[in-house]
C-alpha cells in the first residue's frame, strides 16, 4: 500500500508543474511570432503581393483564347432544308509597346511587394513590442503583489499580536478592531491585483495567440536598463531604421510608378491580333436528302496603332492629379521626419527622467524597508502607537510599489527609444532590418 502511494505521488508531482508551464521574454516573442494573427494576417497580405508581383499581372504576355459555335438552322419552305456547323479557333491579343506601361506596372508590382513586407514589419513590431511591455506588466503585477502579502503578512501578524494582548488583558477592543481593519484593507488590495494578474495573463495569452487559461511561471526578471544613449546617435539610427519612415519612403515609390504610369498614355500604342478558326457545314434538303459537307478554315493576323489625339484634357488632369500624389507623399514624409525627431526629443528625455527617478525610488524603498524593520521592534516594545506604526507600513508601501513602477516605466521608456530607432526586431528577435 505504502509503494503503491509512493507511485501515485511521483505520478502526480509532475503534474503540478506541467500546470504552470515556465515562460521567458524569448519563448513569449517566439509564441508571438509564430501564432499572433495579426502578423498571421498580414503574412497572408505578403502572399498576395508576391503573387502578383509577375510579368504577367503586368501585361507582357499575350493573351490566347478559344472560341467555338455551333449552329442548328431549319428553314421550312416547300423544300424542307437543316443547316448544321460547328466552327472552333484561338484569337491571339498582344500588346506590343504602350508607352512602356508594362515595364511602370511591374516596377509598381515590385514597390508595392515591398510596401506589403514592410507593412508586416511594421505589425511584427508592435506586437513584439506588444508582448514585451505585457510580458513586464504582468512582471510588475507580481512584484507589487509580493509588496502587497508582505504589507498583509505584517497586518496579519500585528492583528494576532493584539488578540494575544486582548487575552491576557493589556489591550482594548479599539486597537483589536484597528489592527483587524487594517488586515482587511491589505488582503482587499491583494485579492483585487491577483484579479488584476489574471487579466494581464490573459492579455499576454492572446498576444502570444493562445486560447489559454493557464497560468505561466515568467522566467525573466524585472532589470531595467542603464544604457546611455546619444541624441545625436538616436536621430541617424532612427532616419535610416525607423520601420514608419520607411513605409512612407516606400509609399512615395508606389506614387511616383502611378505618376509616370499617366504619363504613358502620352505614347501610341501597338498590339497584334490574329485568330485561326476551322468549321464544318452540313445541310441536307427535302424530299431528297441530300447531304453536303462544307468544311471551312481561315487565318488572319493584324497589327494596329493607336494614338490618342484628345479626350478632353483627361489624360493631362490625370498627369496632374498623379503629380499632386507625389508632392503630398513628399509633403507627409517630412512632416512625419518632423514629427519623429520632436517624439526622440521627447521620449530621450523621458528615459533620462525615468533613469533618475528610478534612483530615487530605489533609495525610498531602502529607507522605508529600514524605518518599517525599526518601527515594528519599537512598536513590539510599546516605544510608538498604532498609528505611527501603521503610518510607518503605508510609507513603505507606497515607496516600494513606487520602485517597483518605476522600474516598469524605465523599460517602457527605454523600448520607446529602441521602436523610435528602428532596433526592436534586432535587439529582441532574429530578425534583421
Amino acid at each position: 500500500m505504502k509503494i503503491l502511494f509512493k507511485c501515485l505521488f511521483l505520478f502526480l508531482l509532475p503534474m503540478g508543474t506541467w500546470a504552470q508551464p515556465s515562460l521567458s521574454i524569448e519563448d513569449a516573442i517566439r509564441k508571438g511570432l509564430e501564432n499572433n494573427y495579426n502578423i498571421r494576417i498580414q503574412d497572408k497580405e505578403v502572399t498576395k503581393a508576391t503573387t502578383l508581383n509577375s510579368w504577367g499581372q503586368a501585361g507582357r504576355y499575350p493573351s490566347i483564347s478559344f472560341v467555338g459555335k455551333g449552329t442548328n438552322q431549319n428553314n421550312y419552305n416547300p423544300m424542307t432544308t437543316h443547316q448544321y456547323s460547328a466552327t472552333g479557333g484561338v484569337v491571339l491579343n498582344w500588346v506590343l509597346f504602350d508607352g512602356f506601361r508594362i515595364n511602370i506596372t511591374k516596377a509598381k508590382l515590385a514597390d508595392l511587394q515591398k510596401l506589403s513586407e514592410e507593412n508586416a514589419m511594421v505589425v511584427i513590431e508592435n506586437t513584439v513590442q506588444s508582448i514585451i511591455l505585457a510580458y513586464y506588466q504582468l512582471l510588475q503585477n507580481h512584484a507589487e503583489k509580493e509588496v502587497l502579502e508582505r504589507v498583509k503578512k505584517l497586518s496579519y501578524d500585528r492583528l494576532k499580536y493584539v488578540e494575544e494582548q486582548r487575552k491576557v488583558g493589556t489591550s482594548v477592543k479599539f486597537d483589536y478592531l484597528q489592527a483587524k481593519n487594517n488586515y482587511l484593507t491589505d488582503k482587499a488590495k491583494v485579492l483585487s491585483l491577483h484579479v488584476t494578474s489574471q487579466n494581464l495573463e490573459r492579455n499576454l495569452a492572446y498576444l502570444m495567440g493562445e486560447d489559454t487559461t493557464t497560468p505561466y511561471k515568467l522566467t525573466t526578471s524585472l532589470d531595467v536598463p542603464m544604457s546611455s544613449y546619444l541624441l545625436a546617435d538616436l536621430e541617424q539610427k532612427m532616419k535610416s531604421s525607423n520601420r514608419n519612415l520607411k513605409n512612407q519612403y516606400l509609399s512615395l515609390a508606389v506614387v511616383t510608378d502611378d505618376y509616370r504610369l499617366s504619363k504613358s498614355g502620352s505614347y501610341p500604342s501597338v498590339n497584334v491580333t490574329g485568330s485561326y478558326n476551322y468549321g464544318h457545314g452540313w445541310s441536307d434538303s427535302n424530299p431528297t436528302r441530300e447531304i453536303q459537307n462544307a468544311p471551312v478554315q481561315n487565318m488572319f493576323i493584324e497589327m494596329g496603332v493607336r494614338y490618342n489625339l484628345f479626350n478632353g484634357g483627361i489624360q493631362k488632369r490625370a498627369r496632374k492629379v498623379a503629380k499632386y500624389n507625389v508632392e503630398v507623399q513628399e509633403l507627409n514624409i517630412e512632416s512625419l521626419w518632423l514629427g519623429l525627431k520632436n517624439q526622440l526629443i521627447n521620449q530621450h528625455n523621458k528615459y533620462l527622467l525615468e533613469k533618475e527617478l528610478f534612483d530615487v525610488a530605489t533609495e525610498a524603498e531602502k529607507s522605508s524597508l529600514l524605518n518599517l524593520e525599526i518601527a515594528q521592534e519599537r512598536y513590539n516594545v510599546g516605544a510608538i502607537n498604532s498609528f505611527d506604526y501603521r503610518d510607518i507600513q503605508i510609507a513603505y508601501q507606497n515607496s516600494a510599489l513606487g520602485m517597483v513602477r518605476s522600474k516598469y516605466r524605465l523599460i517602457e521608456s527605454n523600448l520607446g527609444l529602441v521602436k523610435l530607432t528602428g532596433g526592436i526586431l534586432n535587439d529582441y528577435t532574429e530578425i534583421s532590418n
